[in-house]
C-alpha cells in the first residue's frame, strides 16, 4: 500500500526536493541497508560531483538492491558502482541473480508487473518497486537501462543529468 501511495504522491504532486552528493547518499545508504543482506555487496565509487535528490536517490538504491538481493543467491555479490562515463556519472547496481528474459525485461517497468507470479508470492513485494524506480529516474530527466542474462544476473545502471553536476569554479 505505502508504495502505491508512493505512486500516486509523485504522479500528482511536486515534493520538495531535497538535493544532496551522490557520493554521501550512496555511500550512507548501502552502508546502512548491507547489514540486512545475505549476499555480499561490493562498492566502487568513483568520486563525483553531482547532486540528486536524496529520497529518490534512497528509494532507487534500496529497491534495486531489494531486487538485487530476492533474486540472488545468497552466496552471491551484489555490486554498487558509480564511474564517469562520457563526463557523467553513471549508477549501476548488478547481481549474479536468477536474471529477466527479453520478453520480460520490456514489462518489468509497469505497475504491478511480475516476471515470475509463483515466485513472487514466495518472495514478497508488490510488483511497484521498478515501477517507482522508473519514476524517480525519469523525474531527474535519466533513463533507467537493464541489461540481463537468464541464470546470470541483471544490471540496473541510469545517468546522473549533466544538470545535476556541479561545475568547478576555476
Amino acid at each position: 500500500v505505502e508504495n502505491l501511495l508512493q505512486l500516486t504522491r509523485m504522479d500528482h504532486t511536486e515534493a520538495t526536493l531535497s538535493y544532496q552528493s551522490v557520493d554521501k547518499v550512496i555511500r550512507e545508504t548501502v552502508t546502512n541497508y548491507e547489514t540486512s543482506l545475505p549476499q555480499t555487496i561490493t562498492m566502487a565509487l568513483t568520486p563525483t560531483n553531482a547532486y540528486f535528490n536524496s529520497a529518490n536517490l534512497q528509494q532507487i538504491l534500496l529497491a534495486l538492491l531489494s531486487n538485487a538481493s530476492k533474486y540472488s543467491p545468497e552466496s552471491g555479490t551484489v555490486q554498487v558502482t558509480v564511474a564517469i562515463q562520457n563526463d557523467q556519472p553513471t549508477i549501476t547496481i548488478a547481481d549474479q541473480g536468477i536474471g529477466i528474459s527479453d520478453v520480460d525485461k520490456s514489462h518489468v517497468f509497469e505497475r504491478f508487473y511480475r516476471v515470475d507470479k509463483a515466485r513472487s508470492r514466495q518472495t514478497g513485494g508488490s510488483g511497484l518497486g521498478l515501477a517507482i524506480v522508473k519514476h524517480a529516474v525519469n523525474h531527474h530527466e535519466s533513463r533507467l537501462h537493464i541489461e540481463s542474462t537468464v541464470g546470470k544476473g541483471t544490471r540496473f545502471s541510469f545517468v546522473i543529468p549533466e544538470r545535476l553536476i556541479a561545475k568547478n569554479s576555476e
